[in-house]
C-alpha cells in the first residue's frame, strides 16, 4: 500500500490497519486498541494487538505490541503517559500516567499501585517498585546468570567489561558510590556472602582454567575470608598461615621453659 493510496478492504480486513485522523503518525495494526483516544494529542504512537492502548487518552510516543499492552494507560492531560514502551501481552499492567517505561516480557511492568517512570523490566512478570529501577526476571521467571561481554562462549579475542559510574562535573566535586548488595535476610537469618573468584592458570592447554574462591565477604561479620591459595602483600595466605602457626608453637615453647620469675625482695621493718 503507497502512501496516498486509496484502497478498499475486504470485511475480514477493515480491522487490521486502522489511522486516527488528526493525529499525525498514530496507527494502529490488528485489534481494537485506542478506543479512547484524544486525536489531536495522542500523536506518534504504534499499537499492536486486542485492546492495546485501548486507553490511551493523550499520551504519545508510546509503542505498545500484544494483547493488552498498556491497556491501563490513561493520560488526561498533554505529556502524562508519554514514551512507554510494552512488548507481550498485558505488559506495563500497573502504568497509568508514567512516563518513559521500558517493558518487555509477558505481564512486564509495575503491578497496579504503582505508577512508575523511568523504569525498565525484561523477562515474564517482571515488576520494578521503585522510580529509576531496572528489573530481570521475577519469581515466575529468574534470570540467575549473567553474562558481560560476547557471551557464555569462550572467543578467540581477549574481553574486557567495565562497570561505570557517571562522572561529575564541575570543580572539586565529588563522584557517586558504587555499592554492591549482598541478599538480605530476616531476623537472626544471615545476610548473604560477597564471594570473588578468579581462574588461575593450570597447566598447558586449550581447557578454560576452572574459578576459584580467592576471598569472601562474610555475610553475618562483614570479615573478609581469604582463600588459603590466596595472596596479600606477596605472601601467600596458606603460608602466612603456616608461619603464623609456626610463630605460636614457638611462644609456646619458650615460655614453658622460662623461669619462674623471683619473688620481690623483702623488706625489714625498721624498728
Amino acid at each position: 500500500m503507497s502512501n496516498g493510496s486509496v484502497v478498499t478492504l475486504a470485511i475480514q480486513d477493515r480491522r487490521v490497519i486502522r489511522v486516527v485522523t488528526g493525529a499525525a503518525g498514530t496507527t494502529w495494526i490488528i485489534g481494537d486498541g485506542g478506543t479512547e483516544i484524544d486525536p489531536d494529542s495522542a500523536t506518534e504512537n504504534q499499537l499492536t494487538g486486542a485492546n492495546a492502548g485501548g486507553r490511551l487518552g493523550k499520551a504519545a510516543h508510546c509503542s505498545l505490541h500484544g494483547s493488552d499492552a498498556g491497556a491501563n494507560i490513561f493520560s488526561e492531560n498533554p505529556g502524562e503517559g508519554d514514551g512507554n514502551t510494552g512488548n507481550g501481552e498485558n505488559g506495563l499492567p500497573g502504568v497509568k500516567k508514567g512516563q518513559y517505561n521500558d517493558f518487555n516480557g509477558r505481564l512486564a511492568g509495575p503491578p497496579n499501585g504503582h505508577d512508575l517512570s523511568h523504569t525498565s523490566a525484561y523477562g515474564y512478570a517482571a515488576a520494578p517498585i521503585s522510580q529509576n529501577q531496572v528489573v530481570f526476571g521475577s519469581v515466575l521467571s529468574p534470570r540467575l546468570d549473567f553474562w558481560m561481554g560476547r557471551g557464555p562462549s569462550p572467543v578467540g579475542k581477549q574481553t574486557a567489561v567495565s562497570y561505570n559510574v557517571t562522572p561529575r562535573s564541575g570543580v572539586n566535586a565529588t563522584g557517586g558510590p558504587t555499592v554492591y548488595n549482598a541478599g538480605q535476610g530476616t531476623g537472626t537469618g544471615s545476610g548473604g556472602n560477597h564471594v570473588f573468584r578468579v581462574a588461575p592458570p593450570t597447566t598447558p592447554g586449550s581447557t578454560q582454567n576452572p574459578l576459584v574462591e580467592a576471598f569472601v565477604i562474610d555475610g553475618t561479620t562483614g570479615i573478609v575470608i581469604a582463600a588459603k591459595d590466596a595472596i596479600i602483600g606477596g605472601v601467600r595466605v596458606s603460608d602466612l598461615a603456616a608461619s603464623v602457626a609456626a610463630l605460636a608453637e614457638r611462644v609456646r615453647q619458650l615460655e614453658a621453659v622460662r623461669p619462674p620469675p623471683s619473688p620481690p625482695p623483702s623488706r625489714s621493718r625498721a624498728r
